[in-house]
C-alpha cells in the first residue's frame, strides 16, 4: 500500500484533526503533480496536519520556519526548482550542527516506518 492510501484510505474523508483549518481542496488539486509545497512550521499542530494533507494529495511537503516561493494560501507556498526524488514525500532540513544545514528528502517508506515505530512505542489510549 502506498503512503497516500495509508494516510487517506477514503479520499472523500478529510485527514486533518478537528479544530484545525484544512487546506482548501482547489489550492492543492490545482497544483502540478508532485509539487513541492512549503509549509509555515511556526504552529506545530497546524503544520503537521498540513504536511499530512499535502502528502495525501500526492505532493511533497517542506516544513520551514520561513516560507519561500509563491504564496498559495495562509501558511503555504509553492516552491519552484529541481524536481524532488521520485520517492520523496517530505523535505526536512538538518540542524547544521557540524556544517551548513542541508535538505534531506525522506521517502514514503521511511516516513511510514518512522510513524509506525512511534505508534508502537506510545501506549495505547483507552
Amino acid at each position: 500500500m502506498d503512503l497516500v492510501t495509508w494516510l487517506r484510505p477514503n479520499p472523500h474523508t478529510p485527514i486533518w484533526a478537528p479544530g484545525i483549518e484544512e487546506i482548501p481542496a482547489p489550492t492543492i488539486d490545482a497544483l502540478p503533480p508532485r509539487s513541492v509545497v512549503c509549509i509555515d512550521s511556526a504552529e506545530p499542530r497546524r503544520c503537521l496536519s498540513q504536511i499530512l494533507a499535502v502528502i495525501a494529495a500526492g505532493h511533497v511537503a517542506w516544513p520551514r520556519a520561513a516560507l519561500i516561493g509563491a504564496p498559495l494560501s495562509d501558511g503555504l507556498s509553492l516552491v519552484e526548482g529541481p524536481e524532488p526524488h521520485p520517492e520523496a514525500c517530505v523535505i526536512l532540513e538538518t540542524s547544521g550542527s557540524t556544517s551548513t544545514p542541508r535538505r534531506v528528502q525522506l521517502g514514503a517508506a521511511g516516513l511510514r516506518a518512522n510513524v509506525e515505530a512511534i505508534l508502537a512505542y506510545l501506549p495505547e489510549s483507552s
